[in-house]
C-alpha cells in the first residue's frame, strides 16, 4: 500500500486531511519475491470487486436504516430505548491515470480508500467474523452494543433480500457511541 495526497478529493471523502490509501493489484513472483504490476484492464477488473462490494455492502446497511426508520414511525411500535448506531463504510473510489503519451510508462488503475488510522481513530476492532453470526464479546458496552446491532442487520438483511445475502464479516474503528468506520466482506446467498 502507498500514501499519497490528493487535492481536491474524489467526491465526498471525508479522510482527515485529505489522507487516503493508494492502492493496486499486483501479482508477486514465489521464487525472487519480486513485485509486477498488472495491465490496467486486469487492475480494474481486480479492483472494481473491491468498490462494487462496498457499494453492495452500504446498500445493504442502508436498507437496514430504512427498515428501522419505517418502523419507528408506526403507532404500535416506539423508538427503541437505546441509541441506535450510525455506522458507515469508509469511502472507495477506482482511479485510473491517465494514458502515458509516449509508450515508455504504461496506464494504471488505483483504489483510493479513505484512510483508517489506528493511531488517530482509536483501535480496530473485528465484531463478527464469517465464520459465525454471533458477535465476539466486548467487554465495552459500546463495542458489545455495536456487535449485537451488527448482528441485527445482518438478520434484516437476510430477511429483507428474501435470503439471498447479509453482509458476513463486520470490522472497524470504534470512533464514538454513534460512529463505526466499517470494512466488510458480504456473503452472497443462492439456493
Amino acid at each position: 500500500m502507498r500514501r499519497a495526497k490528493i487535492d481536491p478529493l474524489p467526491y465526498d471523502f471525508e479522510a482527515q486531511d485529505g489522507r487516503i490509501a493508494v492502492k493496486q493489484a499486483y501479482r508477486r513472483k514465489v521464487k525472487s519475491d519480486e513485485v509486477q504490476t498488472l495491465d490496467v484492464c486486469r487492475q480494474v477488473e481486480i479492483l472494481s470487486q473491491d468498490v462494487l462490494g462496498t457499494q453492495w455492502a452500504s446498500a445493504l446497511l442502508s436498507l437496514v436504516y430504512d427498515f428501522i426508520a419505517d418502523n419507528i414511525q408506526k403507532p404500535e411500535l416506539s423508538h427503541p430505548p437505546f441509541e441506535i448506531p450510525q455506522l458507515r463504510y469508509v469511502k472507495v473510489a477506482l482511479a485510473t491515470s491517465m494514458p502515458p503519451s509516449d509508450k515508455t510508462e504504461q496506464q494504471e488503475a488505483f483504489l483510493l480508500e479513505e484512510l483508517v488510522d489506528p493511531a488517530i481513530e482509536g483501535k480496530w476492532r473485528k465484531y463478527i467474523n464469517n465464520d459465525s453470526a454471533i458477535p465476539i464479546p466486548y467487554r465495552h458496552f459500546g463495542d458489545q452494543q455495536c456487535g449485537e446491532f451488527l448482528a441485527f442487520c445482518q438478520h434484516v438483511q437476510y430477511w429483507k433480500t428474501s435470503k439471498l445475502v447479509f453482509v458476513s464479516d463486520f470490522q472497524g474503528m470504534y470512533i464514538s457511541n454513534t460512529t463505526l468506520k466499517m470494512i466488510s466482506v458480504f456473503l452472497p446467498l443462492f439456493e
